[in-house]
């Protein structure tokens, strides 16, 4: 028996509409080309295989096989997820998801940035904790000279900053191979007449491509927590490897055996990577510069502070603003996130009449897509990145494609497989960081929404009040009333919060970070209104409609006549019922009687 686990999906439709559109479109189209392209050359290697074996080739055929089947499934998959990008964009109701565990609903509460807790800190504290110090000496050398890389939304900045963690390591790199070349060229080693400064050039070769893969790593883990950073001991180890690494080549050179000298110059692959990282490292440094020029964030929050002295009982004044004052801000009939449902239990003290009581509650309104105004350097920037992510890994799949005769050579002579094999990894490598920051501009969406926390502490006392308590009523009202003193505070202001959308179920399931507070006070003295009417209007004393009125009144004038009959003047046996009766007939029709005589004499 297979149990299949409860997954809550993140789209559950409804009629709203968020005005949220997918904004893949152009790298779905792109990488929707791309594929086919590299899927049609794939298939063209394969039609090729049957040639070769019957030519009496079948090493070569089975490099084709391979090359083929590579590009071919490589490129299906390619095609794929570009035409899944051009689908549809579901976005359900409960998107995009919420900042804290939701109490209330359906939604999946895996991927939260915050708790509750923190919430109501930083509204009270007005403070953003999405914006940490940084932890090490690169981030706040990094922060010192880019201030305002601090307010990046966290996917960003780990971007930014691992892409600048790569240029400082490749620059340290070739500070460490600059010492070593130096140490040979002017005779302070005896490395100048030996191949070792080649071998060096391959290890500096062989460290780049290894730096920039880990930031095609970071680029398409961009929603993770981890990210390239540089630390002190880092550096130090890379230190010590460049001046022990040669010493080690020249004493294996020497007492060992010679080190082979290379056929060709690395120099031209290390000039190559260079460029390449550079490219991809000025593309994603200009893309952020510019996100960061967005405006300053705020940390202000609208509170309101008072002391109400009130006939009502803490549960109703909570239930109350929960399901009419806050429902009534509800954005297009969406519910609210609740991320803190209402408590506000009574503790009595000594006795059941008395006591204290506290509660709080955290709620936001359904959050509104927002778009930001984008410099158009930024969006030409952006779409320069897919398009040319997309060309350079297109290339690669071609050049891949064309280097299967040096393939076949290169089984015997693994140097040209070597520098067959280099430019398509190449092309591939820049293209992919290309593409994948490019992405990751592409998935920011903004939205603005309002957050409020409700406090209200205080002491109460119960007490009864009683109406309608003569001696000859026979109607009366009696309740117990619940004298409150109250102390209710009011937190709110607007966010400004945003995610990164991706492809699929999961399309907006990411966390979403909170990016501006910003004070809203015509919304706050709003809801504080609606709260104080709701507190004028209440009633003590139990209400009668007309109905009840009439028949109250048809009573008391029973009431008369019964002690009319029953007085000691008339008689000692009090009347039967319809006796009573008869007495009020003939009492009536005497009325009526003197009545009519008194407008005849008018």
């Amino acid at each position: 028996m297979v149990l299949r686990k409860n997954i809550t999906m993140a789209y559950e439709y409804g009629t709203a509409d968020l005005g949220l559109r997918n904004p893949f479109k152009l790298e779905g189209a792109v990488r929707l080309l791309r594929g086919v392209i590299a899927a049609a050359f794939g298939i063209v290697a394969l039609l090729t295989v049957q040639t070769h074996v019957t030519t009496g080739h079948p090493l070569q055929a089975w490099v084709t096989l391979a090359v083929g089947l590579l590009l071919a499934v490589t490129g299906s998959y390619t095609a794929g997820s570009g035409l899944f990008q051009l689908m549809r964009f579901f976005v359900g109701t409960n998107a995009p998801a919420s900042l804290a565990g939701n109490v209330v609903g359906s939604q999946d509460d895996e991927h939260v940035a915050y708790d509750a807790s923190t919430l109501m800190d930083m509204l009270v504290g007005r403070k953003n904790v999405t914006y940490r110090e940084p932890d090490n000496w690169m981030e706040r050398m990094a922060h010192t000279i880019l201030p305002r890389i601090l307010f990046l939304p966290p996917p960003l900045k780990n971007l930014t900053l691992g892409t600048l963690a790569s240029v400082i390591y490749t620059v340290f790199a070739f500070v460490c191979y600059g010492l070593a070349w130096f140490s040979a060229t002017s005779g302070l080693t005896n490395i100048g007449k030996t191949p070792v400064l080649d071998w060096l050039g391959i290890s500096l070769l062989f460290f780049l491509i290894y730096l920039w893969l880990q930031q095609v790593k970071i680029a398409h883990g961009y929603l993770l927590t981890a990210r390239q950073s540089i630390s002190r001991f880092g550096l130090v180890k890379l230190l010590v490897l460049s001046i022990f690494l040669p010493i080690l080549l020249c004493y294996a050179h020497s007492h060992i055996g010679p080190l082979p000298s290379l056929p060709f110059s690395v120099s031209h692959y290390v000039i190559l990577m260079v460029v390449g990282g550079a490219m991809a490292a000025g593309i994603t440094l200009f893309l952020a510069l510019q996100r960061m020029r967005m405006p300053h964030p705020a940390t202000e929050v609208s509170e309101y502070r008072s002391n109400w002295q009130e006939n009502v009982h803490p549960q109703e004044l909570f239930i109350h603003f929960e399901t009419i004052v806050m429902a009534n801000r509800r954005y297009q009939e969406i519910p609210n996130r609740v991320y803190r449902a209402f408590d506000a239990r009574l503790n009595e003290e000594g006795s059941n009449d008395k006591g204290h009581f506290s509660g709080s509650l955290i709620q936001e309104v359904q959050p509104a897509y927002h778009k930001p105004h984008n410099d158009p350097a930024f969006k030409l920037i952006r779409q320069v990145a897919t398009v040319s992510g997309q060309a350079l890994l297109l290339v690669a799949a071609v050049m891949l494609y064309f280097s299967v005769e040096k393939f076949v050579v290169g089984i015997h002579y693994p140097l040209v497989a070597a520098k067959a094999i280099f430019y398509p990894a190449f092309f591939w490598l820049i293209g992919s960081i290309l593409s994948a920051v490019a992405h990751v501009f592409w998935a920011e969406l903004h939205f603005d929404s309002t957050l409020v926390c409700f406090q209200c502490k205080g002491t109460y006392a119960e007490s009864k009040i009683s109406t309608g308590a003569a001696i000859h009523d026979s109607t009366r009202s009696e309740n117990v009333l619940v004298r409150s003193s109250m102390t209710p505070r009011v937190l709110l202001t607007r966010l400004v919060t945003t995610t990164f959308a991706g492809s699929g179920s999961d399309a907006l399931n990411a966390k979403r970070y909170v990016l501006e507070m910003n004070k809203d006070e015509p919304m706050l003295e709003a809801l504080v209104a609606e709260v104080k009417d709701f507190l004028r209007n209440r009633q003590s004393i139990a209400h009668l409609n007309h109905a009840d009125y009439n028949s109250a009144s048809s009573i008391y004038e029973i009431n008369e006549q019964t002690r009319i009959v029953a007085s000691p003047t008339n008689t000692a046996i009090p009347p039967s019922h319809k006796e009573l009766a008869g007495g009020v007939e003939i009492m009536a029709d005497e009325m009526d009687d003197a009545a009519s005589s008194d407008s005849v004499a008018r």
